[in-house]
């Protein structure tokens, strides 16, 4: 076992700009409503090997049981070891 398998750590991590900060139209100035990549709010998303599958997790908030997106998997990405569902 390794520590990715053994341990659920990280695979691998991106950065994604959170869906609230997109907008259209005008503001109640009548302002263009513009933003940009500076001021949006990013959250981390990574990918672990968590009890059999290899999940997809906000990485801030990733040690609750939740569905979110999970591939079942039988063995370890990294050492090839078989994984056991715990």
């Amino acid at each position: 076992m390794c520590e990715y398998c053994e341990e659920s750590k990280i695979i691998m991590t991106k950065d994604v700009i959170s869906d609230f900060n997109w907008g259209w139209g005008k503001d109640k100035n009548g302002d263009e409503i513009k933003i940009s990549e500076q001021e949006a709010d990013h959250y981390p998303l990574g990918v672990m090997i968590d009890r059999g599958y290899l999940r997809l997790v906000d990485i801030q908030d990733c040690m609750c049981i939740e569905g979110g997106e999970k591939i079942k998997i039988s063995f370890c990405l990294m050492c090839g070891k078989k994984i056991s569902e715990k």
